[in-house]
């Protein structure tokens, strides 16, 4: 078995693959709190929020080549201990001092005055120097306006670009920005080049899912069991219905195998998913397998005396039909198994 083909027998990975082959535009979007990174869409899938395992599922599946990854946003961190909780220490270029203030300016060209707008405003219209007390009257000829400035209330400096810091709230540790410790944050998407084997993999399922679904049905596709065994076992679809006058809910377990035209499913595949269905501890649950095309005689006697419903049909079209009549029939019924 190829290290791919391991990688689609994860009941995590196919639940995975599913969700974002059959939503385009779906990424594995990252969500930042402070130094913790969890995806969201992964807490849905694996029902855990542990990083250290998201990040290390996401790396594998980027090695197999099924998701691709893009650059998201990059966090800074403490170099002492790591943490995002960060505040900026500006502080004048000049003399260190924090003690800074901003404004917009104004620089009076003949005398090379320069302060802010509300020490040169006499009234809403005049402007008057308060060094050489000219006034001001066109910009670009009697005074320039350089937008805004940061000025030193202890050593009087302007300047446009402070000296910027860093002190971690946490350890109080102070640090300039190029000893920050850079993590790049990435977001996740479906590898397109892998499409077509991942669709081939997974997609035997969609219609049945809709079907179950228009019926009223709660669908779970590539679900994951742990048998009586301890063993855990993947189906296809596990549908549950807890709608309907019957006391104990409607509970599916269906397999799809499918096999070119000309051959069948074989006894051995179909005792494959009996071991499969007697294994669970799901009570009060029908065991459903679609053979498509076609079940070996033997497996056909064998699925009669063991309990185990079978469908079999030329295409998936006529297998969604199927499964919808024999569901329909059931209804008011108490499902075996």
């Amino acid at each position: 078995m190829t290290s791919e083909e391991a990688t689609l027998q994860d009941s995590n990975v196919l639940r995975l693959l599913y969700k974002l082959a059959s939503n385009q535009n779906l990424k594995i979007t990252p969500k930042i709190n402070g130094s913790e990174i969890s995806y969201p869409l992964l807490d849905e899938i694996l029902g855990e929020k542990q990083n250290g395992s998201q990040k290390d599922f996401l790396s594998k599946l980027c090695t197999e080549g099924f998701l691709v990854k893009e650059i998201h946003d990059k966090i800074y961190l403490c170099p002492n201990c790591r943490s995002a909780d960060l505040r900026p220490r500006l502080q004048c270029p000049t003399c260190s001092s924090i003690n800074l203030t901003r404004g917009e300016t104004i620089v009076h060209y003949h005398c090379g005055y320069v302060d802010f707008v509300d020490k040169f405003t006499v009234s809403q219209d005049t402007l008057k120097c308060p060094r050489c007390g000219r006034v001001l009257k066109q910009v670009g000829i009697d005074y320039g306006e350089p937008g805004q400035v940061y000025k030193c209330l202890d050593c009087g400096e302007f300047f446009y670009y402070p000296v910027e810091n860093w002190v971690c709230r946490k350890c109080n540790h102070k640090f300039r920005v190029a000893e920050a410790q850079v993590e790049t944050v990435y977001s996740f998407k479906l590898n397109e080049d892998k499409r077509d084997i991942i669709e081939k993999v997974l997609f035997h399922v969609k219609p049945l899912a809709k079907t179950l679904e228009a019926m009223g049905y709660q669908v779970k596709c590539f679900h994951e069991f742990e048998g009586n065994s301890g063993s855990k076992h993947i189906v296809d679809i596990y549908a549950t219905n807890n709608g309907g006058k019957i006391r104990r809910p409607r509970k599916l377990i269906i397999d799809v195998e499918e096999k070119p035209q000309d051959r069948a499913i074989t006894t051995d595949e179909f005792l494959k998913f009996v071991v499969k269905a007697y294994d669970l501890k799901e009570k009060h649950c029908r065991k459903l397998l679609i053979a498509i095309p076609k079940l070996e005689d033997e497996a056909k006697k064998l699925s009669s005396k063991l309990g185990i419903d079978c469908i079999e049909a030329k295409t998936l079209v006529e297998a969604v039909s199927k499964l919808e009549k024999k569901i329909n029939h059931a209804k008011g019924e108490e499902f075996k198994g």
